[in-house]
C-alpha cells in the first residue's frame, strides 16, 4: 500500500507559503511546506507520492535548479511552478524539462487546487503502474525461479487441494504437462493423501501455521511405482488481503536410499570392523564385524565418541588428533598408522591397524574408519623375531666356520702353488741350460721339444697365477670409492706401448668415466679387457683400441672396442667360463682365465658384461654397474 499523497510547498516567501498551506489544509489534503530548496531536499523521502509546488526565483537553489537536482538524481514527483509574471519565460522552460504545469502570481486558489489535485492524481497513477510493473516482473522471475528447481514444489490452498506445480513435479511422477492442471492434481492427491500420517501433519501446518521439516515417507505412485519422498511445507507470504497459500516441497530420494542401502550392504560385507564417524567423533554407523571384534552392539555405540573403542590411557590424546584430521582431512591407508591399540567391551587390549577415509554427505563430512585386528599377526611377528634372531645365531656360527674354512683352503692353496712353482721354475729352468749347453749337439727336433717344455712350463706358472687372482677377487671385501676409469684406461695402454714399442696402435680413450666401485678390481679387469684387445689385434694394423661410455635404455654402459680378429657370436656361451679359450695357444697365448676374473669383478659390482663380435671384424665387450649413491 502506498503511504497518504503530500504536497510539497516550496517558498521563500512565508506569507505565500503560508496561505498556500492553508489553502490545501482545508481541502483535507497533507501539506509541508520549506522555506528552501536545500531543506525540502533535506527531508525528501522517495516513497511518498504527491506533488511539489515550487516557487522558480527562490535565494540561494532555485526552484528550476531544483528540478534539474531532481532529474539527475532520477526523482520522479509532478512539480506545479508559480512564477511572477517576469519570470514566465523561465517557466516555460521548466516545462520543456518535465514540470508539469505552472502559475501565475497571483494566483486563483481554485484553479491551483484542480492544478494540484491532478498532479498528485497523475502521480498515484504513475506509481501504481510502477508497482504494477515490479510486481509483474518479481511473479515472472519467482514463477522462473521455481521452473527450475529440481524438486518438486506444489501451492496448496487452506483445504489442501493442489493449485499448482513446477515442471520437476511433472517429470519426478512420470505426468503428462497440460493446460489444465486440475485433474491431474486432483488425481494426485488423492493417492498422496492416502499416506498414513500426512494429510494430519500438513492440516497442522495449514490450521496452526506451522512448518513441517525433513518429513521422510515411503510410497507407491500409480504408473511409477514406490518413491522415498522427504518432505517440507511452509505457507507462503502473501498480502493480508489475498487468501492463505502454502508450498509442499517434494525432494525424491529414492535413488540416495537405495545407494545407502548398497553402502550398508557393502559396509556388512568387509571382513574389518568398520565404523562411520561425524564431525563431533561421534559413531553414527557401525557394521556386525565390530561386535565380533569390540563386543559392542550397533544400538550400543551410536552417539558414542570414537574414543570408547580406545584405551583410557590414549583418549585424551586421540581428541586432538581428531581434531586436526578433521581440519585436513584425506584417505590414510591400512597400515599407515603404527602401533595403535584397541580396547574390547570387557577391557581387554589388543593391537589393530586403521585406515581413514573422509566422506562428504548431506549431514557434513563423515569419516569412515576401517579395523582391522592384528593380534595373530602380531604372534606371528614375534614368533618369526625369534626364528630370526635364532637364524642370525646359525648364521654367524656358519660363516666363522666359512670364513675358517676359506682361510684354511686359502692358506692351502698358497701352499700348493708354492710346492708347484718350485718343480716348474726347475723343469723351465734345467730345460734352458739344457738348450744353452748342448744346443749345438741336439736335433732340431729335440730343440723344439726343450722350447716347448719351457713355454708349458711358463704357461702353467701364469695359470696358478690367474686361478689366484681368480680366487682372491672371489672373497675379498669391496671397498667403495670414485674411480676413474679414463685415468685407469689410460695408464693401462702407456703400460702396453711401453712394454710393445714395436707395435702401430691408436689408443683412444673418452674423458670423465667416472663410477663409483673398488678401484683395484675395476683395475684388474679393465687390464684384462684391454689386454685382450691388444693381444687380438697383434695382425691388425692400424690396430684401434677403444674405451669408451653410452647410453642404453636409461642406463650407463662401458665398453672397449677393438679391430682384431673378432670371432664367431655362436660360441659366446663359453666366452666368460675360465679355462674355455676360442683360439689355440699357438695362435694367441692365454690360459682361459681373463674374461672369467673380468665377469667376476663386474657381477661383484652388481653389473653385467656382455660382448658383440664379428669373425675378422673386432669385438666390443661392454659392461655396467650398479648405481650407488
Amino acid at each position: 500500500m502506498l503511504p497518504e499523497p503530500t504536497v510539497f510547498v516550496v517558498d521563500d516567501d512565508d506569507a505565500v507559503r503560508e496561505s498556500i498551506v492553508f489553502l490545501l489544509e482545508s481541502s483535507n489534503l497533507v501539506v509541508e511546506g520549506y522555506p528552501s530548496a536545500e531543506a525540502y531536499l533535506e527531508s525528501y523521502q522517495a516513497d511518498r507520492p504527491g506533488c511539489l509546488v515550487l516557487d522558480i526565483s527562490m535565494p540561494g537553489m532555485s526552484g528550476l535548479e531544483l528540478q534539474e537536482t531532481l532529474q539527475s538524481q532520477q526523482i520522479r514527483i509532478p512539480i506545479i511552478f508559480i512564477t511572477g509574471h517576469g519570470d514566465v519565460p523561465m517557466s516555460v522552460r521548466a516545462l520543456k524539462a518535465g514540470a508539469l504545469d505552472f502559475i501565475e502570481k497571483p494566483f486563483d486558489k481554485e484553479l491551483l487546487l484542480s492544478r494540484i489535485k491532478d498532479a498528485i492524481a497523475w502521480d498515484l497513477k504513475i506509481r501504481e503502474e510502477q508497482a504494477r510493473k515490479v510486481a509483474e516482473a518479481v511473479r515472472t522471475y519467482a514463477e522462473s525461479i521455481v521452473e527450475t528447481v529440481r524438486e518438486p514444489l506444489l501451492v496448496l490452498d487452506e483445504h489442501l487441494q493442489l493449485l499448482s506445480a513446477n515442471r520437476s513435479f511433472y517429470k519426478t511422477f512420470q505426468l503428462p504437462l497440460s493446460d489444465n492442471e486440475e485433474p491431474i492434481l486432483s488425481e494426485f492427491a488423492q493417492s498422496l493423501w492416502s499416506i498414513p500420517g500426512l494429510r494430519q501433519k500438513l492440516e497442522e501446518v495449514v490450521t496452526k501455521t506451522v512448518e513441517l521439516h525433513d518429513l521422510e515417507i515411503v510410497h507407491s505412485f500409480p504408473g511409477i511405482g514406490q518413491k522415498t519422498l522427504r518432505l517440507n511445507a511452509c505457507e507462503l507470504r502473501q498480502p493480508t488481503d489475498q487468501p492463505k497459500r502454502f508450498l509442499l516441497a517434494m525432494e525424491d530420494i529414492t535413488q540416495r536410499k537405495r545407494a545407502e542401502e548398497r553402502s550398508r550392504s557393502l559396509l556388512e560385507s568387509t571382513p574389518d570392523a568398520m565404523v562411520v564417524v561425524n564431525e563431533n567423533g561421534e559413531i553414527i554407523l557401525s557394521n556386525r564385524r565390530v561386535k565380533n571384534i569390540f563386543g559392542y552392539s550397533k544400538d550400543e555405540l551410536v552417539g558414542q565418541p570414537i574414543e570408547v573403542l580406545l584405551p583410557e590411557r590414549f583418549r585424551h590424546h586421540h581428541v586432538g588428533k581428531r581434531n586436526a584430521f578433521l581440519q585436513n582431512p584425506g584417505v590414510v591407508p591400512m597400515g599407515f598408522l603404527n602401533e595403535i591399540y584397541a580396547r574390547h567391551k570387557e577391557g581387554v587390549e589388543f593391537p589393530v591397524e586403521i585406515s581413514l577415509s573422509p566422506l562428504e554427505s548431506d549431514e557434513g563430512l563423515l569419516i569412515l574408519a576401517a579395523i582391522r585386528d592384528i593380534t595373530e599377526r602380531k604372534i606371528i611377528e614375534r614368533e618369526l623375531i625369534q626364528y630370526r634372531d635364532h637364524l642370525e645365531e646359525q648364521v654367524a656360527a656358519r660363516t666363522a666356520d666359512l670364513e675358517a674354512s676359506n682361510k684354511e683352503l686359502e692358506s692351502y692353496s698358497y701352499s700348493i702353488a708354492h710346492d708347484l712353482r718350485a718343480p716348474l721354475r726347475a723343469i723351465a729352468g734345467f730345460s734352458q741350460i739344457l738348450m744353452d749347453d748342448a744346443k749345438d749337439k741336439l736335433a732340431p727336433e729335440d730343440m723344439d721339444a726343450l722350447h716347448r717344455i719351457i713355454a708349458a712350463g711358463k704357461n702353467m706358472s701364469q695359470l696358478i697365477d690367474d686361478i689366484l687372482e681368480l680366487s682372491r677377487i672371489t672373497r675379498s671385501e669391496l671397498h667403495y670409492e670414485t674411480v676413474n676409469l679414463s685415468d685407469l684406461g689410460n695408464k693401462i695402454m702407456s703400460r702396453l706401448k711401453r712394454t710393445h714399442p714395436e707395435r702401430r696402435v691408436e689408443c683412444q680413450v673418452e674423458d670423465n668415466l667416472i663410477v663409483k666401485g673398488d678401484a683395484r678390481l675395476l683395475e684388474v679387469a679393465l687390464q684384462n679387457l684391454i689386454d685382450n684387445a691388444w693381444k687380438y689385434t697383434r695382425e691388425t694394423t692400424p690396430a684401434q683400441i677403444k674405451l669408451g661410455m653410452r647410453k642404453q635404455s636409461e642406463e650407463l654402459v662401458y665398453y672397449v672396442k677393438d679391430n682384431g680378429v673378432g670371432f664367431d657370436m655362436e660360441y659366446t656361451a663359453k666366452l666368460f667360463k675360465p679355462f674355455h679359450r676360442l683360439h689355440t695357444t699357438e695362435e694367441f697365448e692365454g690360459t682361459g682365465i681373463g674374461l672369467a676374473t673380468v665377469q667376476r669383478v663386474i657381477q661383484r659390482h652388481g653389473g653385467k658384461i656382455w660382448v658383440e663380435a664379428e669373425k675378422n671384424n673386432g669385438a666390443i665387450f661392454y659392461f655396467s654397474l650398479l648405481k650407488t649413491t
